[in-house]
């Protein structure tokens, strides 16, 4: 189970950096080095998912996102996919 969980969860940050024109950051969620998932010329991209009806929007995962995007000069996206669709959540300065 964890396995597949992984696996898709992989997916979803090559179909992003493919989407975007970017690279999934080696080694994003195993560290505190690793910033992000993906990562393009302007966008540091965090990204989650389930394939439950719903998720919870975390206040903690914004914040996260936000703080090491600007710390790089990047604007902070929130990949988030819901039971096969994907959205894309940005600050509203940088729509």
């Amino acid at each position: 189970m964890v396995d597949r969980r992984l696996a898709r969860s992989r997916a979803q940050e090559k179909r992003d950096a493919a989407a975007y024109g970017g690279r999934v950051q080696p080694g994003s969620g195993c560290g505190t080095f690793a910033k992000g998932d993906v990562r393009t010329s302007d966008l540091l991209i965090e990204n989650k998912r389930t394939d439950k009806a719903s998720m919870v929007l975390q206040g903690a995962w914004l914040d996260k996102i936000r703080k090491e995007a600007l710390s790089e000069g990047r604007v902070p996206v929130l990949g988030i996919e819901i039971a096969g669709r994907e959205w894309v959540l940005l600050p509203r300065d940088d729509y």
